[in-house]
């Protein structure tokens, strides 16, 4: 009888996956400050209104009538307004700067 080995399946580009050390474990990151933008009910934009220079971070669940975006002014240069930038865009995590400088 001769004996088969069987190959897990690939999935993808996994040759490059990294596997997580122990160091980057989840509980390690620093949470986000929870407040939230508040949008009056007349500067709030929908989809239509929309342009190159208002936030479009999108606010509450978009099957319900109340959803709609930001609408703050932001520079052309984002997408998210100056709060809404800091949410989104968060700075990578000093241990693993240190890490890659080593």
């Amino acid at each position: 009888m001769q004996r088969r080995t069987i190959q897990p399946a690939v999935a993808g580009a996994t040759a490059l996956k990294i596997t997580p050390e122990e160091d980057d474990i989840v509980g390690d990151l620093t949470p986000v400050a929870a407040t939230e933008v508040v949008v009056p009910v007349s500067e709030r934009a929908s989809i239509l209104t929309l342009t190159e220079r208002t936030c479009k971070w999108p606010i509450g669940d978009p099957t319900d009538e109340d959803f709609h975006f930001c609408g703050h002014s932001c520079d052309a240069a984002s997408p998210y307004c100056e709060y809404h930038r800091t949410i989104a865009y968060q700075p990578v995590n000093d241990r693993r700067r240190e890490r890659k400088s080593a």
